[in-house]
């Protein structure tokens, strides 16, 4: 992984190449460029696909800031911009000044797949692995807590994803989904049915991913977690996940007189 990230210095082109490859895991509906900014949308489903992102470094990343709004607002969605940090802290400052609120953000966290494949292995489930979610994998993963909009299927199937789960029996208990870009892989929509959590099934799934993941290759794994995911953030520690940078999403208000909602 570039950076020192055993150390916990990551530097500005770590994290820049890093989000670029996490933008291209996780792709928008609709995409484009704007100057230095990628300008993403998808009818509102999840911040990554609905959040401008700065790909390089510029002197004043905020001029940018009224077309990114026009763009958004002619979709009907609250303008928003994706904020790496500390690498572009002086952009959320600049926001901020610019009357911008904060909105949620999250941890990226890192781990050599050599590290991950160290968890023991959990007798009982069988492991799979898709090239497309079909119903049971769609019915046991919720975006916080919701049901999956028409929208979502088309950004899960992105980024040449695979949709790993554990079986106990006929039923689907442990689910995520894999991206495999040269020597990344990227781990989202993890999730595990409640009545089984607690007995190391995500830890288990977790290193089956790596080993696929390695088969394919890949060298690290990355995922992003909530900063308040206080089970997360120790699942994933335990699996030898360290944390790479943060990213904040900082909205403009939500709508004016003489523009759409």
């Amino acid at each position: 992984m570039t950076g020192s990230v055993a150390s916990g210095l990551v530097d500005d082109a770590a994290v820049l190449a890093l989000e670029a490859v996490a933008a291209r895991a996780w792709p928008a509906v609709e995409s484009g460029r704007l100057g230095p900014w990628l300008l993403r949308a998808a009818d509102g489903w999840t911040g990554r696909a609905n959040s401008a992102l700065p790909m390089e470094r510029a002197d004043d990343l905020t001029v940018w800031a009224p077309q990114i709004e026009a763009w958004y607002r002619e979709r009907r969605l609250q303008p928003t911009v994706a904020v790496p940090t500390p690498t572009f802290a002086d952009l959320e400052r600049h926001l901020f000044a610019l009357g911008w609120q904060a909105g949620h953000g999250g941890d990226v966290m890192v781990a050599p797949v050599e590290r991950v494949l160290e968890a023991d292995e959990v007798a009982g489930p069988a492991f799979e692995i898709l090239t497309e979610p079909d119903a049971d994998w769609l019915r046991a993963y919720h975006y916080r807590g919701g049901p999956l909009p028409p929208v979502a299927l088309g950004i899960l199937r992105g980024g040449a994803a695979r949709f790993a789960r554990l079986r106990i029996g006929p039923e689907t208990v442990a689910v995520c989904r894999l991206t495999v870009d040269g020597r990344y892989g990227g781990i989202a929509a993890m999730e595990v049915a409640p009545r089984h959590r607690r007995h190391g099934l995500a830890r288990a799934l977790l290193r089956h991913v790596a080993a696929e993941a390695a088969a394919g290759g890949v060298q690290d794994l990355w995922l992003q977690v909530d900063p308040d995911n206080d089970a997360g953030h120790a699942l994933y520690a335990g699996a030898g996940f360290v944390r790479h940078h943060g990213y904040r999403y900082i909205r403009a208000a939500v709508s004016r007189p003489d523009t759409p909602a």
